[in-house]
């Protein structure tokens, strides 16, 4: 079982539902407050942290609207190097991401909002299913 969660993807609503569901895990790991430091190459700003701290028995999560932004496909392919788990939520088409993610969730629309809808829905029940799997009650 994967010991820590890397949460990669853009500012917005989805990001502040992720960390609103992830702020109880103990291996939750911010990318983005993690690289704030970080000024010069945004394309690779999530590279850095996970062949940093990324370790085999980890987990990766990009999150993304439209699958195409290079800081995540960086991100997905440097974690899987590491022997990472990669996961992805995309929309419209994918993008790039699902040849990067071993597991890649599309949206097909081309609505931002309904993507990023279905996302957070995404987000909370898999949060109440994986506390329903370590045996945790009154989850859902």
């Amino acid at each position: 079982m994967p010991d820590r969660l890397f949460c990669d993807g853009q500012p917005g609503t989805l990001r502040e539902s992720v960390q609103k569901e992830a702020s109880e895990y103990d291996g939750y790991r911010d990318s983005e407050n993690t690289n704030k430091h970080q000024k010069n190459d945004f394309s690779r700003i999530f590279v850095n942290q996970l062949r940093l701290l990324g370790q085999r028995d980890d987990m990766a999560l990009a999150i993304s609207t439209s699958g195409k932004s290079p800081n995540l496909i960086y991100a997905l392919q440097a974690a899987r190097e590491r022997g990472m788990m990669t996961i992805a939520l995309s929309g419209k088409d994918g993008g790039r991401l699902p040849e990067v993610a071993e597991y890649c969730f599309t949206v097909p629309s081309f609505s931002i909002h309904r993507i990023q809808e279905v996302h957070a829905t995404m987000i909370h029940v898999l949060w109440d299913m994986i506390h329903v799997a370590i045996g945790e009650e009154d989850v859902i």
